[in-house]
């Protein structure tokens, strides 16, 4: 009998993975966390075997998410007001508001201001005052009178003294 070589090569070896392992604690304390867990390969693929199909790692959230302890502190700033000024430069303001320790986070708040104040600028111009010969003579004619007016009322009350 004559015996041939047959079949001489190796057989494919396809990957298999091992069980999931456990899930790992919550990445965090508090706050929105995650777990993970791995698995690992038993036996990798060899002589053209098939690769492992999927991820080696699982993440999913925290089933309970404890809430975070958060100090006394101030908000964000909220909006600009409108300027105040119907035309040229005004003011404007902005607010924030302190809020609370919450679930055992410090008490004692920060100081500091809660609004602030700004300059602005109104889109419209403002009039300009034109100061011309005619309202300098206006003027001065004013400035006559009240000084006539005042000379007229000290004598007055002072005759009704004597």
């Amino acid at each position: 009998m004559i015996m041939m070589a047959c079949n001489d090569q190796e057989c494919p070896v396809d990957c298999f993975w091992e069980d999931w392992l456990d899930w790992s604690l919550c990445s965090k304390s508090c706050g929105e966390g995650r777990r993970t867990r791995l698995r690992l390969i038993n036996v990798s693929a060899n002589h053209g075997g098939a690769a492992c199909a999927g991820d080696p790692t699982q993440e999913v959230a925290c089933d309970q998410v404890t809430p975070c302890p958060e100090d006394c502190r101030f908000d964000e700033w909220g909006d600009w007001s409108e300027c105040n000024a119907t035309c040229g430069k005004g003011t404007r303001t902005a607010t924030r508001v302190l809020l609370e320790a919450e679930n055992g986070g410090n008490v004692e708040c920060p100081e500091g201001d809660l609004d602030m104040e700004g300059t602005c600028e109104s889109d419209e111009p403002c009039p300009e005052v034109k100061a011309g010969a005619e309202s300098l003579r206006a003027c001065h004619l004013v400035s006559i009178l009240a000084i006539w007016l005042t000379t007229i009322l000290a004598h007055t009350a002072s005759e009704k003294l004597w």
